[in-house]
């Protein structure tokens, strides 16, 4: 369900309102930092960030997406119908260890988030380096996710943590709290296009394309081209008497 845009002024929407209920700034707090741990994929749990990136390229604000080569990200943003001109792309084996570089963009201002995918199979997550992530959000007084598929365990710097799992066109969100109680599993819709969509252009001939073929007469028998057999023989030229000086005609030279 949209949102209507009404959130607190230290966060903003995530583009759902049953999510931004449940959240305790009513949003994705900025100048903080967010801890999303996906079931399997990290790719998965990114679709839940898809209606922030539709808000940030309204507003003609950008977004850093910092992921390992291995990770095949572009799909997904393209089902969303992103933008892909206001995401910038870092790829690198090691996308936390791009940070030092963006500390003049994030001062501009003019970005909306900052996200940061680890693999599965790169090693778990330390103290420092959510450390150094929330130092980012506070630079920029920005929205900054870390989203892995590792552990739950404790993690005291993370402003918020969500566990997020993908179904068949839903998400489930669970919001993760250092007390015994827990929260409920939240079921957002999948906002999400197929990724293969037929051309308008080829739709439309699709669709003319039987009429015209039943407008069109049949051709009569003695129009029909007469069928070939296969393979194609060509019919053996006829071989001409030869009367070089080499293939008999000697003699007559010779006489």
């Amino acid at each position: 369900m949209a949102h209507s845009l009404m959130t607190h002024p230290l966060s903003q929407s995530t583009g759902y309102d049953e999510l931004d209920g449940l959240l305790p700034q009513g949003g994705w707090p900025l100048a903080g930092l967010t801890e999303v741990l996906a079931e399997t994929d990290p790719i998965d749990a990114l679709n839940l960030l898809a209606p922030m990136f539709k808000q940030a390229q309204a507003q003609g604000k950008s977004i850093v997406l910092l992921v390992p080569p291995s990770l095949s990200y572009m799909p997904m943003l393209v089902r969303h119908g992103l933008d892909l001109r206001t995401i910038k792309i870092v790829r690198e084996n090691e996308p936390l260890a791009e940070l030092d570089p963006l500390t003049g963009a994030l001062r501009d201002g003019n970005l909306a988030a900052l996200v940061c995918l680890v693999p599965a199979s790169a090693a778990a997550v330390q103290r420092a380096q959510r450390q150094k992530l929330n130092r980012a959000a506070k630079l920029g007084q920005l929205s900054v996710f870390l989203i892995h598929s590792h552990g739950i365990g404790e993690a005291q710097d993370a402003a918020l943590r969500l566990f997020v799992s993908k179904r068949a066109n839903s998400l489930q969100v669970r919001r993760i709290t250092s007390t015994a109680h827990e929260a409920s599993t939240l079921a957002l819709p999948l906002q999400a296009a197929p990724l293969r969509q037929p051309w308008p252009k080829a739709a439309a001939v699709a669709e003319l394309r039987p009429a015209q073929a039943a407008a069109l007469p049949l051709p009569t028998e003695p129009e029909r081209l007469p069928r070939r057999g296969w393979p194609f023989r060509h019919k053996p030229k006829p071989q001409q008497a030869c009367t070089g000086l080499f293939k008999g005609g000697w003699t007559r030279w010779a006489a």
